[in-house]
């Protein structure tokens, strides 16, 4: 070393996680190029038409309310609160975007 210049680091970072570090809010969207399958059943599957229920159907809740919560997959019962009222507040077209954000 013994020079002026720092040594530098070649490293390719996938596009969410170099937002972060660059301090930028990273949109619902990146998560597709990390995760295609999450963003297809969890972000576009609740941000189309009638999204709500057809999560709760995949999800097994076709009677009982979406809430703000991790689910197991094969029980269907929610598992972690997304936040600390999340087993008590419940997924609506008004707020299903907070949804998708705390779900990515």
């Amino acid at each position: 070393f013994g020079g002026t210049s720092s040594p530098t680091l070649d490293l390719s970072l996938c596009k969410p996680l170099a937002k972060l570090i660059a301090g930028e809010k990273i949109a619902a969207t990146d998560i597709a190029s990390v995760d295609p399958e999450l963003y297809r059943t969890r972000i576009e599957i609740s941000r189309s038409q009638n999204g709500i229920h057809t999560l709760r159907q995949a999800l097994g809740l076709e009677n009982d309310d979406l809430l703000f919560a991790w689910y197991d997959p094969i029980s269907g019962e929610p598992t972690e609160p997304l936040h600390p009222q999340g087993f008590e507040h419940k997924v609506t077209e008004d707020n299903v975007d907070l949804y998708v954000r705390e779900t990515a």
